[in-house]
């Protein structure tokens, strides 16, 4: 085994042991935890970015005004079942298109669309935990590291085939199905045995690590096109927070308001 595997395996194993603790605790302590890990986000996303002072105020405004904004509406009650999906996604997808599409060059002006791709998930999470309870949030963490782990462990070992050479050299098609059939077993198993059989586990199942999986490569896109490998380094060998939760603010979008239905 290889010293980086090692230092993955170690990290991971940390990471899970703080969330399983912080989830099961209290709502307080997970909010807190949530917090520190999308302000250090935040950090690494201005800083890969390059922002100067506008860039960084237009950022930060936007991020608060989501989460006050979506946390009123949620405690008002405004949303329920597809009312909250289709005006969010619209918002989400409003801002994850033009960053892949259209903003090939750096501009301060268009930091708020970060903004938005950052934060809406910091808000389903904390609503996750708060409307589902702590099993839901600990199900979603594990198919989301289940999906990555054995993209990662089984890509190395039998990918042949890449998916994007471009955007990101190292994720296969046999590593990504791989992964993909894994967290739909570990998805599918875990809500079954503790909430009943449901033909929405199916759908659920497949689609989270899908939006993982697009996750990955969205942050991978964003790295590229500054010539970097990390987000950062503050995770050893898993790289930076962006890096380690990147498929997991994509699956959010994906989990939370389709429980809602």
């Amino acid at each position: 085994m290889s010293s980086e595997l090692k230092s993955r395996i170690i990290i991971g194993f940390l990471e899970i042991l703080l969330v399983i603790l912080a989830d099961f605790t209290n709502r307080f302590l997970f909010l807190i935890l949530l917090v520190v890990i999308f302000v250090l986000a935040s950090l690494e996303l201005i800083k890969m970015l390059r922002l100067k002072i506008v860039g960084k105020f237009l950022f930060t405004v936007t991020s608060i005004l989501v989460v006050g904004i979506l946390t009123y509406l949620f405690h008002k009650g405004s949303f329920s079942g597809i009312r909250i999906l289709i005006p969010l996604y619209i918002w989400w997808l409003f801002a994850i298109i033009p960053i892949t599409f259209y903003l090939q060059k750096d501009s301060e002006f268009f930091t708020p669309f970060y903004g938005i791709y950052l934060w809406i998930p910091f808000t389903f999470l904390f609503f996750l935990r708060r409307d589902f309870g702590a099993i839901n949030i600990l199900i979603l963490f594990a198919t989301i590291w289940s999906f990555d782990s054995f993209s990662y462990l089984l890509g190395r070992k039998f990918g042949k085939t890449k998916i994007a050479p471009l955007i990101s050299p190292n994720k296969t098609w046999e590593g990504t199905v791989s992964g993909v059939i894994i967290a739909f077993i570990v998805f599918f198993f875990l809500n079954t045995i503790l909430s009943g059989f449901s033909f929405k586990w199916i759908l659920l199942g497949i689609l989270l690590p899908i939006y993982g999986f697009f996750g990955d490569l969205f942050e991978s896109l964003l790295k590229r096109r500054r010539g970097l490998k990390d987000s950062g380094s503050i995770l050893g060998a898993h790289g930076g927070i962006l890096d380690r939760f990147d498929s997991l603010f994509f699956a959010v979008i994906a989990y939370y308001p389709f429980l809602l239905i």
